[in-house]
């Protein structure tokens, strides 16, 4: 039976290529909205679909590299929250029971001054595991490295600093660090696989900061401990902040001192340098 073809239409041997354009077309335009949904519902991905948009044309090695670097800031970030997470855990314990901190601390040793002293005076740790003594400064720890290689420590903490600003040995913070990193080559040479936490000074009240002007050095020769830890990958627990917010159970009457109740906290605070350290390895 015989049809007439209306004026305009296509002959039938091109209607399926046509149809397959128009399919292909189609295809292409949901293809190009799922990238663009993604891109908007996806944050995360955002910034890798950036750059490779800016860089489709940069050496793939600096691209690859950009990447990396950006997943290490985000995982870096993520670590700090954790570490903060953490601190929170822990304090909380502390505030809670406070002697639990002590059955924390294995296979340790502790060296420092007469605000050390403390940690085995009020019986928190071991005597023998402590090796500090009023005027002690971190010059001193060479004269306990034969206690130190009979022990054989997993955890190395030092509490330093007190004396090391008024014994007239360092003018000045630079100095200051030279001796720190001095002492802490020492140890890790000595003691390789230790993990070894530097607390930093704890400061001194403004009234005993009056009589003894030299506590006002304190800061500067801490700035220079940090400095050193951060040179040689040693733990540095930074305990300002810690001071002033429990400032209330901190001082002894003589404003430099410390009392009993803050040790558990100095001590968690140690404990978290000390995981953080972990951590990053």
């Amino acid at each position: 039976m015989n049809q007439t073809r209306r004026k305009g239409a296509f002959p039938y041997p091109l209607a399926i290529p046509v149809a397959l354009a128009v399919a292909l077309a189609v295809l292409l335009l949901v293809a190009v909205s799922e990238i663009k949904t993604k891109k908007q519902s996806d944050p995360a991905e955002l910034p890798a679909l950036a750059l490779l948009d800016a860089e489709a044309d940069a050496d793939p090695k600096e691209v690859e590299r950009e990447l990396k670097a950006r997943r290490e800031s985000q995982q870096a970030e993520m670590d700090a929250s954790e570490r903060e997470s953490m601190r929170d855990e822990l304090m909380s314990e502390i505030e809670n029971a406070g002697d639990d901190v002590w059955s924390r601390f294995h296979d340790y040793a502790v060296l420092g001054d007469s605000r050390a002293v403390g940690f085995y005076y009020y019986r928190f740790l071991q005597s023998s595991r402590v090796f500090a003594d009023g005027g002690d400064c971190i010059r001193d720890v060479k004269d306990h490295m034969d206690e130190l290689r009979a022990l054989d420590p997993s955890y190395i903490y030092l509490c330093y600093g007190l004396n090391d600003t008024g014994m007239g040995y360092w003018k000045t913070g630079e100095e200051y660090g030279v001796e720190c990193r001095e002492v802490l080559t020492l140890l890790k040479e000595t003691f390789p696989e230790a993990e070894i936490v530097v607390s930093s000074i704890l400061p001194a009240t403004e009234s005993a900061m009056y009589l003894n002007p030299v506590w006002r050095k304190i800061p500067a020769f801490s700035e220079a401990m940090r400095e050193a830890c951060e040179e040689l990958n040693c733990a540095f627990a930074d305990c300002a902040e810690l001071a002033d917010k429990y400032m209330d159970v901190y001082w002894e009457s003589d404003g430099v001192h410390l009392n009993p109740d803050f040790y558990p906290y100095w001590a968690a605070n140690l404990l978290l340098a000390q995981l953080a350290a972990e951590q990053a390895e």
